[in-house]
């Protein structure tokens, strides 16, 4: 593959002119984490919003997002309740804070939706970023997993803002996926 790096950045800009939105193209061979972590670098502002490009946000998530993160600072990451359609209908149903200990003792290992969630930069500096999870895959689990081992809390909006397009009815994973979320997830056990 080429090597070579294109990047285009497209500004869209407030009423009062300031930044707030980038897109960077980059032409790399990357592990998504990485190519997270390269888009880490254009964020000017205190509080980051990871999205997916091809799901649909209501008007106000990115507002109600923030506000939340401005409002209470004890709280590192914020998430949404999501709507699935296409393949899959349903819609997710978080428990509104995640420690580490309930983390570890919910069933499962879903506590909170990927896309539409709003993260203090600075909390992801202190981790490290993204970082390589060796696997190529769940880069967004290993990440809440490594802040709630921090001492980070979650906090998941019991709103319906973000509609996340499936593809398929059944998720198929890549293997050795199942026991990578399981090792994170026993990582999550107190001391």
């Amino acid at each position: 593959r080429q090597t070579a790096i294109i990047e285009r950045l497209v500004m869209e800009q407030s009423s009062q002119k300031i930044p707030i939105a980038c897109l960077v193209v980059k032409d790399a061979t990357l592990q998504f984490s990485e190519v997270l972590d390269f888009g880490l670098g254009y964020c000017n502002g205190d509080i980051i919003v990871r999205m997916d490009c091809d799901d649909i946000a209501e008007p106000n998530l990115v507002t109600k997002l923030v506000e939340f993160l401005i409002a209470n600072e004890d709280f590192d990451v914020c998430g949404v309740q999501v709507q699935f359609f296409g393949a899959k209908e349903m819609v997710t149903s978080h428990p509104p804070v995640v420690t580490r200990q309930s983390a570890f003792e919910m069933p499962g290992t879903w506590f909170i939706n990927h896309p539409g969630v709003a993260i203090r930069k600075s909390a992801l500096l202190n981790l490290g970023g993204y970082g390589k999870t060796k696997t190529g895959f769940a880069e967004d689990y290993h990440l809440w997993c490594e802040l709630l081992k921090s001492g980070g809390m979650i906090a998941n909006l019991p709103d319906v803002l973000l509609n996340y397009r499936c593809y398929q009815k059944e998720w198929r994973y890549p293997e050795g996926y199942a026991e990578f979320l399981q090792k994170e997830k026993a990582g999550l056990r107190g001391e």
